[in-house]
């Protein structure tokens, strides 16, 4: 009981702080420890009320009912496998104890390695195959709706043209594109609609149909469009909200001075375009429409010849001024007075308009203001108070790394734009901001758990030293969950870190018992390297069996390809690596 109520503990010590991970990503996972704890807790209670209860029965008469011959062939091949395979490489594992820890530590560093290096790429969140690709279109504002539409038209022709090249590659010959959907005075990435923004949809055939993926069908539509050169952005992605992770590129740059923060988001765009596989390079510092910038001159100001009261009558002259409500047939109407519009249609207009500085006087207002033509932005976007402008792109996962690439550009580009623009901040936004709060709250979950696993160890084991060697299992589901990942070509992502943390505290359990069975040994007098040695073959069957029923339970997820599973994927492929990885360590090295 003992080593059970141990296994459970440990593994919650983990699994509870990993509940309330921080970030977006973060509280997309957390939900994972929930299952997995109350699971536990169901067959915590089935394995002392429940199972004890089918154990005695089926084993009451065990003489009435002798093994079989394949029971016997079986019986006999595993003892083989156990005491010629497996007891050899502990053999040779203890007798070259100092030998083995070399190469375990070795391996170790490599994993490390291959990880820092890049070779085994990161991905904060895994892109999940949909059905509906999206177009998005931001013209100049104060473009008109044809002109609008004319793109529009040219981007769904282009849809129909890449579906119809592709429709022999489809099952049956069908269409790859099923429908087009364009909206007007829509972009969910523009806040102001407007005749200038429009949003293409395309619903492609289902996922578990077509043979093109959604990245190959995009990659091709936006080939067949060619450049937009008219358009201020325009943009390829999946339909629907964006995931978790955020944008694969996006840097906020933080400062007061508009025009300066948007020579510093070219500067930063044209740093990206310069990658292969980046596209769709934007910011959302866009122009805005005319401004007619009014300023009080020098001494013109008066007790009545406020800045405010200037504005206001400038405000009343343009937009109007409600000066009564006249009331007829039951129906109320709101009476307004403006200046003619034909008195207001240019900037020398402005400065002859009427402005009372008294309540006897007026006079031009160009005579107590200095009036220019200014330019505007579209939006001006604020963080924490702050003046922000953001560089959002896209990029092509077979072709670049959105992990590495950031890297690259806080190394690199981030200080020399911090020489140029001193008054300037730039931090990274969207997937890496993303993916640095989830990993963060992540590694404080599994310290809190290495912290609570060794404090019940300790107690358990009246000692300090022996927790430590069972708590080595958990650097060998890394280098399992490392060369797993790379076997089968998939990326390290939050989903497979998460996974990986969740194994602290299963892959202790096999090394628990394993010490328990060494210390009893000891205690019957066994010096320890026999003590060590008829552990692992003592052990083997019940390690064994505990690692496949877990890896036979999660191997068909890992191939599965329904929309629904992907996100579990990389959960069941670290902890399979990681357990297989393990049990073969703990047996022979631990």
């Amino acid at each position: 009981a003992g080593g059970v109520l141990s296994s459970f503990a440990t593994t919650a010590c983990v699994f509870i702080p990993l509940s309330s991970i921080d970030g977006r990503i973060g509280r997309t996972l957390q939900v994972i420890p929930f299952v997995l704890l109350a699971v536990l807790a169901v067959s915590l209670i089935e394995a002392f009320l429940v199972l004890p209860n089918h154990l005695g029965h089926s084993l009451r008469s065990p003489a009435e009912s002798p093994p079989g011959p394949f029971r016997q062939r079986f019986d006999r091949g595993f003892a083989r496998l156990r005491d010629d395979v497996l007891g050899r490489f502990v053999d040779r594992a203890v007798e070259h104890r100092y030998l083995t820890l070399g190469v375990m530590l070795a391996v170790m560093i490599v994993s490390v390695g291959v990880v820092t290096s890049g070779k085994l790429r990161y991905q904060a969140f895994p892109d999940t195959e949909g059905d509906v690709t999206q177009f998005k279109l931001e013209m100049p504002p104060g473009t008109p709706l044809e002109r609008t539409r004319e793109e529009v038209e040219r981007v769904v022709d282009a849809a129909w043209r890449v579906s119809e090249r592709l429709r022999a590659e489809q099952p049956d010959g069908q269409p790859l594109v099923r429908n087009v959907l364009a909206r007007f005075n829509y972009n969910a990435d523009v806040e102001e609609p407007g005749p200038h923004v429009a949003t293409v949809s395309v619903d492609l055939l289902s996922v578990e149909v077509r043979n093109t993926t959604l990245a190959e069908f995009t990659a091709a539509w936006r080939e067949e469009v060619g450049p937009l050169s008219s358009a201020l952005a325009a943009s390829f992605g999946p339909g629907g909200r964006r995931g978790p992770g955020g944008n694969p590129i996006e840097v906020k740059i933080e400062g007061d001075d508009l025009d300066r923060l948007k020579e510093a988001a070219s500067e930063v765009q044209a740093w990206f375009a310069g990658f292969a596989g980046v596209f769709d390079l934007s910011d959302d510092l866009q122009p805005g429409t005319a401004q007619v910038a009014i300023k009080l001159a020098a001494g013109a100001g008066s007790s009545s010849a406020t800045a405010s009261a200037v504005a206001s009558q400038v405000r009343s002259a343009l937009m109007g001024q409600s000066i009564e409500h006249l009331h007829q047939n039951g129906a109320e109407y709101e009476l307004f007075v403006e200046l003619d519009r034909a008195g207001r249609d240019s900037l020398a207009d402005i400065e002859h308009m009427p402005i009372r500085v008294d309540p006897d006087t007026s006079v031009p207002l160009g005579a107590i203001a200095h009036i220019d033509a200014a330019d505007s932005y579209a939006k001006i976007s604020r963080v924490n108070g702050v003046r922000t402008a953001t560089v959002r792109g896209d990029l092509d996962r077979d072709v670049a790394n959105a992990a590495d690439l950031m890297g690259r550009f806080a190394t690199e580009k981030v200080p020399e734009l911090e020489e140029r623009f001193p008054e300037i901040r730039f931090r990274a936004g969207g997937e890496a901001e993303e993916s640095a709060a989830t990993l963060g709250s992540m590694g404080r979950g599994l310290l809190i758990g290495l912290v609570g696993i060794f404090v019940l160890l300790s107690l358990q084991f009246r000692t300090y030293i022996e927790p430590v060697v069972v708590m080595l299992a958990v650097p060998f589901a890394f280098v399992g969950v490392v060369w797993g990942s790379l076997l089968i070509g998939a990326p390290l992502s939050s989903q497979s870190l998460l996974g990986l943390v969740s194994l602290a505290g299963v892959v202790v359990n096999d090394s628990i018992l394993l010490v328990h069975f060494i210390k009893e040994a000891r205690a019957q007098g066994v010096p320890p390297i026999e003590a060590a040695r008829r552990a692992s073959r003592d052990r083997f069957r019940a390690v064994l069996l505990t690692s496949l029923t877990t890896i036979a339970g999660l191997v068909p997820l890992m191939f599965e390809t329904s929309r629904q599973a992907q996100s579990l994927i990389p959960v069941a492929t670290s902890i399979v690596f990681g357990i297989s990885a393990s049990t073969v360590l703990v047996l022979i090295v631990l």
